[in-house]
């Protein structure tokens, strides 16, 4: 991939960057302080979700019930990489047999995947990656690393002040980027030239309003999406063409 895609704003200077952190010390020490105990919590609520999770996963097809992958987050000292955790969605050896990016009727979805993926149950292992310090649960969704190599200025900023997340304002977004992408000519292309930037630019966003206020409305905007409005936008459609 090119690197350093343009998305019509410069990445932040470095004394802005050093700024952002000064301002938010406090902040981001509560927000650490928020991750633990309720990444704890959930792994406790939801243990007896990840057997089930895990033996259907197995069952379907013997291969690996995790699927782990090199993302990008924020470190002691600046960005660093880490392995992200999610329930295995996809036939063993996907990441081999197609684009980085994923359709909605992508064919390489399994169909216990394809059940995870509808209300991202796929992403429970992550409170593993928030318990350990590689997450956060508002922060920027982790992108593969060829999209960051191609977007590295300004993610080098971005996980120089915030951890990657579990949801952030861009997935609120882009809550149908399987069905854009289904629909689009060229997946890929539209992704690198469409979606990434203004994704980038709901990142920076979130730098200029990070707060509590902002993470408890992403997390209830996240959490009435998921489990509310999607699961009922789904039995409406079913009803329609009954």
């Amino acid at each position: 991939m090119e690197a350093d895609v343009g998305v019509g704003i410069a990445p932040l200077p470095a004394a802005q960057v050093e700024q952002i952190l000064s301002s938010h010390r406090s902040f981001l020490r509560f927000k650490r302080i928020f991750d633990v105990y309720n990444s704890l919590v959930q792994l406790v609520l939801f243990s007896p979700l990840f057997l089930v999770f895990a033996l259907a996963i197995k069952l379907y097809d013997r291969g690996p019930v995790l699927f782990s992958q090199e993302r990008l987050t924020k470190g002691r000292t600046g960005p660093r990489i880490f392995r992200i955790l999610k329930f295995r969605t996809m036939v063993v050896g996907a990441e081999k047999l197609g684009a980085q990016i994923t359709e909605r009727r992508d064919p390489r979805i399994t169909p216990v995947g394809r059940v995870l993926r509808s209300l991202k149950l796929d992403e429970l292992p992550q409170l593993l990656n928030i318990l350990r310090g590689e997450m956060s649960f508002v922060g920027p969704r982790p992108q593969t690393l060829g999209y960051v190599e191609a977007f590295k200025g300004h993610y080098s900023q971005i996980h120089s002040v915030v951890p990657a997340g579990l949801t952030d304002l861009a997935s609120l977004k882009y809550r149908e980027e399987g069905r854009m992408l289904s629909e689009a000519d060229d997946p890929e292309r539209y992704y690198l030239e469409k979606i990434m930037p203004d994704k980038i630019r709901c990142h920076y966003l979130y730098l200029e309003r990070m707060n509590l206020a902002t993470d408890l409305g992403i997390l209830m905007h996240t959490i009435l999406r998921v489990f509310v409005v999607k699961p009922f936008s789904r039995l409406a459609r079913r009803s329609n063409r009954g």
